[in-house]
């Protein structure tokens, strides 16, 4: 019965663990001259979620729900 507890609870909180939010992250660059675009805000439509690029371009929105998003 240990055993069988012990198993339950252990897949409980792998699944929520594991069914949590996303990362969208990627590197915005100039379409002509394929140089990384800094400062450039990239938002999730619909949504709250946004980041701004660094230097090099690249930018990360952390705690994405899944989904599809445009």
């Amino acid at each position: 019965m240990y055993l069988l507890r012990l198993v339950i609870i252990i897949f409980l909180i792998s699944g929520i663990a594991f069914s949590g939010n996303s990362i969208i992250c990627g590197t915005v660059i100039h379409k002509e001259n394929l140089e990384p675009l800094e400062y450039v805000k990239v938002k999730i439509l619909k949504t709250a979620k946004w980041d701004e690029t660094d230097a090099e371009g690249y930018y990360e929105i952390k705690n994405v729900p899944p989904g599809m998003y445009d």
